[in-house]
């Protein structure tokens, strides 16, 4: 990415995640076909045996290139940077996860039902998330571009960059927005069409979380990432609450 070749990059994601898919069905298979055992385990080793695989090859293609070095001074400044947005991307985890277990505690009614509005409430998120996707994307190559021109004290060019690239992501959402509701009519069975509802809000968040990007990316300039830290876990915070206070009495609207 800092190099700034992206076909080595879609490359590399590519194989990690056919292979992935793959490998998952033949072992998904397997495991329940000929050894008679459950099925997940094969989904769990066909997910993180391709990543490990590819991560010790690309280590071993470090290591081949550039010798080892130690150095405390790169060490400490590793640690102060990337331990907060490893608690970060936890509690980006756990925010992504207490939506379905607390809609599937709180909520009043019996297993079938609640299972059809996890269902829902999942298919929502999921759709919501195609916007995250191409947020991941575009902040990979952003970031490179910005690190440069921040680095030479480019403040002009960031400026000018920064304004096009939110005009072009708002745009890219915008209308994302406007189709979405349209292609959940055709592939979603019509017990489930309500739940396009819940898609503007689920866009409206992963929108969100690229114009809070912005401010994490110069906080990574800063090696200040505490402060995304604290974000993150104020969020959640304030998720379980509001989750514990409106699911009840709203749903999965709530």
């Amino acid at each position: 990415i800092y190099k700034k070749k992206a076909g080595s990059s879609a490359l590399i994601s590519g194989i990690v995640s056919l292979s992935g898919t793959i490998l998952s069905f033949v072992l998904i298979f397997i495991f329940k076909n000929v050894w008679n055992y459950d099925g997940y385990w094969g989904r769990i080793i066909g997910v993180f045996a391709p990543n490990i695989i590819v991560g010790i090859g690309l280590l071993i293609f470090i290591f081949t290139r550039a010798k080892p070095n130690f150095d405390k001074r790169f060490l400490k400044v590793c640690l102060i940077v990337s331990v907060p947005m490893i608690f970060h991307r936890l509690g980006q985890i756990f925010l992504a996860r207490t939506d379905i277990i607390m809609i599937n505690t709180l909520m009043s009614g019996d297993e079938g039902y609640k299972k059809t509005q996890v269902a829902i409430y999942s298919y929502a998120v999921s759709m919501g998330s195609v916007v995250g996707v191409i947020f991941n994307a575009f902040n990979n190559t952003w970031v490179a571009f910005l690190f440069d021109d921040y680095k030479t004290g480019n403040f002009d060019r960031i400026r000018k960059r920064s304004k096009n690239y939110l005009r072009l992501f708002s745009a890219l959402t915008f209308g994302f927005l406007m189709i979405s509701s349209e292609v959940i009519r055709w592939f979603v069975p019509s017990d489930y069409h309500y739940g396009v509802y819940l898609i503007p809000l689920m866009v409206l968040s992963s929108y969100f979380m690229f114009v809070y990007s912005f401010f994490v990316n110069i906080e990574i300039c800063h090696a200040k990432t505490l402060y995304t830290m604290i974000g993150t876990f104020c969020a959640a915070a304030i998720n379980v609450l509001l989750n514990y206070l409106f699911i009840k009495r709203f749903g999965i609207f709530g």
